[in-house]
C-alpha cells in the first residue's frame, strides 16, 4: 500500500513539475512575442511619423496664399493610406485617426490656400483678413492637435510608457 502512495506522490510531483515548466515556457514565449510586437509597433509608428513629417514639410515649403498649385493631394494621401494599411496591426485606432486627421487637415489647408482670393500684401495693410485665414487657422489648430497627440503617443511607446 505504501508503494502505491509513493508512486502516486511521484506521479503528482512529476505532473506538477511538467505543468510548471510548461507554464514558464508559455510565459517566455509570450514575452518574446511581446518584444517582437513592440519592436514592430515602434518601427511602424516611426515610419508613419516620418512620412507625415515629410508630407507636412513639403507642404509648408511651397505654401503661399493664392500662388500656384500646392503639392499635396492624391499621391500623398495614397502613400499615407497605404502605409496605414501596412501598419494597421501595430497601430491603435486613435493613432490611425490622428494620422488621417493630419493628412486631411494639410489637404484642407492646401486647398484653402490654393483657391484663396487674397489681395497681395493684405497682412501689412488695414484690409480685413480674408475669410480663408480663419478657416485655415481652425484647420491648422486641428492639425497641430493631431500632430501633438500622435507625437506624444510615439514618444510614450518609444520610452516604453505605453503599449
Amino acid at each position: 500500500m505504501s508503494q502505491i502512495y509513493a508512486s502516486l506522490f511521484t506521479l503528482v510531483g512529476t505532473l506538477l513539475v511538467i505543468g510548471a515548466g510548461f507554464w514558464q515556457w508559455r510565459r517566455t514565449q509570450a514575452r518574446e512575442r511581446s518584444k517582437e510586437y513592440r519592436a514592430k509597433r515602434i518601427e511602424y509608428l516611426s515610419k508613419v511619423w516620418t512620412k507625415l513629417s515629410e508630407v507636412e514639410s513639403a507642404f509648408r515649403q511651397v505654401a503661399r496664399f493664392g500662388e500656384g498649385p500646392v503639392p499635396l493631394g492624391v499621391m500623398e494621401r495614397r502613400e499615407v493610406n497605404l502605409l496605414l494599411i501596412d501598419a494597421a496591426p501595430f497601430l491603435l485606432k486613435d493613432e490611425r485617426e490622428w494620422a488621417l486627421s493630419i493628412v486631411e487637415e494639410i489637404i484642407e489647408i492646401s486647398t484653402l490656400i490654393l483657391h484663396a482670393k487674397v489681395e497681395p500684401g493684405w497682412w501689412v495693410s488695414s484690409i480685413a483678413a480674408p475669410e480663408v485665414t480663419s478657416t485655415s487657422a481652425n484647420a491648422a489648430h486641428r492639425l497641430q492637435y493631431s500632430r501633438e497627440k500622435l507625437g506624444q503617443r510615439y514618444a510614450a511607446v518609444t520610452r516604453g510608457d505605453h503599449e
